[in-house]
């Protein structure tokens, strides 16, 4: 076998780098060292310690966006046992550095069909803080009626979420049949007693939903959920993490109450929150983050 495919529909339009590197001698281990995120994607696109000759490198390809691609790499020379790392990035043309990076590793045990192909999908990171922010301004005041998370990025395996309620962080009045509290709801503005009920597992959307009682601009607002709070916390050293691979945001219809772009984020110790996954041109309603199992940002923490 001398050749590798990927097939994917870019979210937008922009440049693909394509390759892939042996981990014999720990040249693909090299490519991503303990270095920046900057540094990382400059290496990929200088394709560093790529194997086979230029029919197996994709340098800068120019992509449209929403078109189903295939693309393959020939000559590549794969040896029986041995493995290899692929690299993928897809950016736009603003070279900043800050495209959408993805890696597979596997052995070369022989020649793979369709059926048998590798699945493109996102490592899913784990955190015990998750938001969702308004990208875009929203001119009266941002309303959401329901936020749901996924361990998963097709949103398909709920994470379950039982705030506390702000006026028992204890739950010292909980009830037998109740589930009991695995976090807190935190927004800004806020603390609000609305922002629990949107995230509450099992409820409906509920029709008042949470406000932010002001317009807010991109970045402005925020609402998420802290697990295990109140005795856990994102300062604290033992911290319950959990993997959230998109989230469903039930937005108002009604113009000026919801953005037209929506960021979900994690709370990263050391570094703060990071940007995870982003869509834009919504017009309100129920929106999922990621709409498709596609491209995603390199996550990339919030200034």
């Amino acid at each position: 076998m001398s050749s590798l495919a990927i097939q994917f529909i870019p979210s937008h339009e922009g440049y693909l780098w394509f390759y892939m590197a042996p981990f014999e001698g720990g040249l693909a281990e090299q490519v991503l060292g303990p270095t920046s995120q900057t540094h990382s994607i400059m290496e990929v696109k200088l394709m560093r310690h790529a194997s086979g000759g230029a029919r197996c490198q994709m340098e800068r390809v120019a992509i449209e966006a929403k078109i189903n691609r295939l693309d393959f790499l020939h000559d590549c020379d794969f040896q029986l046992g041995k493995q290899y790392r692929v690299f993928i990035l897809v950016e736009d043309g603003n070279n900043r550095h800050d495209g959408t990076l993805k890696t597979m590793d596997f052995h070369y045990q022989g020649e793979m069909t369709l059926k048998s192909a590798i699945s493109f999908s996102m490592p899913v990171p784990s955190s015990d803080m998750w938001r969702v922010i308004p990208v875009s301004h929203v001119p009266s005041n941002w309303v959401i009626h329901r936020l749901r998370f996924y361990s998963d990025i097709k949103c398909t395996k709920e994470v379950a979420v039982f705030p506390y309620a702000y006026s028992d962080p204890f739950a010292s009045t909980l009830r037998e049949d109740e589930p009991l509290p695995n976090g807190a709801a935190f927004s800004d503005p806020g603390p609000l007693p609305r922002a629990t009920r949107i995230l509450s597992a099992g409820r409906e959307a509920e029709l008042e939903g949470w406000t932010s009682g002001k317009p807010c601009a991109p970045g402005g607002c925020h609402i998420g959920f802290s697990f295990n709070y109140p005795f856990n916390h994102a300062g604290s050293e033992q911290r319950s993490l959990v993997q959230v691979g998109c989230a469903e945001v039930q937005q108002s219809d009604v113009e000026g109450e919801f953005a037209e772009a929506l960021e979900l984020q994690y709370f990263q110790q050391g570094v703060g929150y990071v940007s995870y996954r982003k869509e834009i041109e919504l017009r309100g309603g129920m929106a999922r983050l990621p709409d498709k199992n596609g491209t995603i940002n390199l996550h990339t923490p919030t200034t």
